[in-house]
């Protein structure tokens, strides 16, 4: 199943932003590797970029300079907030099969990141990018919403350099990841987990 078969890419905002009194508008540098720094409130002259209109929930990809993990899980979404074009924007429609906060966490590995690192290298762009279609035809781990779950709890409370470090510390890489998917792991996932399978 690839993330096109579940998702709205770059949604279309609920009416014309231009026409909107005022936005709260979020841009690339508002965000990084997962923590919101703040928004812009205008009321007037919006910046071009100014098209993603986001809800709670959503998932935000920098696709301009990828390294810089410019990325977020809007945890809360206010009326008015509008993000640059410069993110992929994913709303994940199926949520009896995937779970939002996984799917982010998915996105934001170290594998996916290497890959829109690799991809936008060879961009012909002024700068650093990759388009949507690279998420789009991602393939998404074949594990259960319950499973899902579980491990997005768990990477919620632990950031991935301090999992690495409980990791050693316990002896989890020792585990087998089927430990914590009752044995119905895929290899991406052990890959993306850092574990053995």
């Amino acid at each position: 199943m690839k993330i096109k078969d579940f998702s709205d890419i770059n949604p279309q905002p609920s009416s014309p932003i231009h026409e909107r009194p005022f936005i709260d508008y979020i841009d690339t540098s508002s965000v990084e590797n997962g923590v919101f720094t703040g928004a812009e409130h205008m009321t007037n002259s919006f910046p071009s970029r100014a098209q993603r209109e986001i809800k709670t929930g959503d998932i935000l990809i920098s696709s301009v300079r990828p390294n810089l993990r410019h990325n977020y899980f809007v945890k809360k979404s206010e009326h008015g907030m509008i993000v640059s074009s410069g993110f992929i924007h994913i709303r994940v429609l199926d949520l009896q099969k995937v779970s939002p906060l996984f799917l982010y966490y998915f996105l934001t590995s170290p594998t996916q990141v290497h890959r829109y690192e690799k991809v936008a290298e060879s961009s012909q762009s002024a700068y650093p990018s990759f388009n949507k279609s690279l998420i789009e035809e991602t393939d998404f781990p074949d594990i259960s919403l319950p499973v899902q779950l579980r491990i997005a709890g768990l990477r919620k409370l632990l950031n991935w350099r301090r999992w690495r470090n409980l990791s050693t510390s316990v002896g989890l890489s020792s585990l087998s990841i089927q430990t914590l998917t009752d044995g119905r792991t895929s290899p991406m996932a052990a890959r993306w987990f850092g574990m053995k399978r």
